[in-house]
């Protein structure tokens, strides 16, 4: 399950960091493509959302982990 994780915040974060390296205005210099508007909160892309779920799935681990540990 941690493999899973780490994969796909490491995917997502490689999808950031070849936007920034290789989109206009220029190398290095780039912009992040965003492209799903969710109503009045933020527009976003998929790897915005990857990021967030495996952010709260690796929190639940940890939590879970914790309390096997003391039990």
């Amino acid at each position: 399950a941690w493999a899973i994780v780490i994969g796909a915040l490491g995917g997502a974060a490689a999808s950031h960091a070849g936007d920034r390296l290789f989109r206009d205005p220029g190398f290095a210099r780039g912009h992040v493509v965003d492209f799903l508007a969710y109503g009045n909160w933020f527009i976003g892309n998929l790897a915005d959302i990857v990021i967030f779920a495996a952010a709260i799935t690796g929190a639940v681990f940890m939590i879970r982990a914790d309390e096997e540990s003391t039990e």
